[in-house]
């Protein structure tokens, strides 16, 4: 099993670590190292981390049975290897993930709307509800809200707790889930959820909040968003 740093740290950039297991698919090298600071991708919803190993690209890094692998653009003779993260995309996928996490909350919370689906994209990410009506007004609500616990500066704070304390206080889970403890992520004393991904220290650091646009799929109402240094380019671009 790696050691997933990142999970204890999440502002870790760097490590020093030893390569366990090399192979070739696709013709890309792989690796898989005793511990990493990268995250993978497609893990609660989040982007995977980019960077490198000894100075080498690390073009995909994904879980395969609790291993973390990490795909190479080309092969790595050293078995003591020096990993670093793109630092700007994790921070920035961080922002993104936590605006997610006080959005659907925030519909969970006033409107009692369900989120079916969560995209973090590259431009802009999009969460998809069940919600019959959502206006300009509702929006103008949710964007106030969400934006006072970001100015609030809430600390946040992830742990790990056994399965049926989970359920106990009230925390919604995966059937799927079958892990004995359960990872969540809170924010003062309002905030519980289940969650593998990295997070911020508090609310502050997501930055301003925006709802970007909404649109009708498939019965769902989807709303666009960003979050900090996303916002700050998107009115840069309006305002300039």
């Amino acid at each position: 099993m790696t050691i997933k740093l990142y999970l204890d740290n999440a502002y870790l950039k760097e490590c020093n670590a030893k390569i366990v297991e090399k192979f070739e698919r696709e013709n890309k090298t792989n690796v898989i190292l005793d511990k990493t600071v990268f995250f993978p991708s497609q893990v609660a919803g989040q982007a995977g981390d980019s960077g490198e190993i000894n100075g080498i690209e690390v073009e995909n890094v994904y879980e395969d049975k609790g291993k973390i692998v990490h795909t190479l653009v080309r092969d790595i003779n050293s078995t003591s290897v020096n990993l670093k993260i793109d630092w700007e995309k994790r921070f920035d996928n961080m922002q993104q993930h936590m605006a997610e996490h006080l959005l659907t909350y925030a519909f969970e919370h006033l409107y009692k709307a369900n989120r079916k689906n969560f995209n973090l994209g590259k431009e802009f990410s999009t969460i998809d509800l069940e919600i019959k009506n959502l206006d300009y007004n509702i929006i103008n609500l949710i964007e106030d809200y969400v934006n006072r616990i970001v100015f609030s500066a809430f600390k946040i704070h992830s742990r790990f707790i056994p399965k049926p304390e989970a359920g106990r206080n009230g925390i919604k889970l995966s059937p799927k889930v079958t892990a004995d403890e359960i990872r969540i992520v809170e924010i003062d004393s309002f905030f519980k959820k289940a969650c593998l991904g990295t997070h911020l220290n508090n609310t502050g650091e997501i930055g301003l909040i925006k709802i970007i646009g909404t649109e009708e799929i498939d019965n769902l109402k989807r709303i666009k968003f960003l979050a900090g240094f996303r916002t700050l380019y998107y009115f840069r671009e309006k305002v300039l």
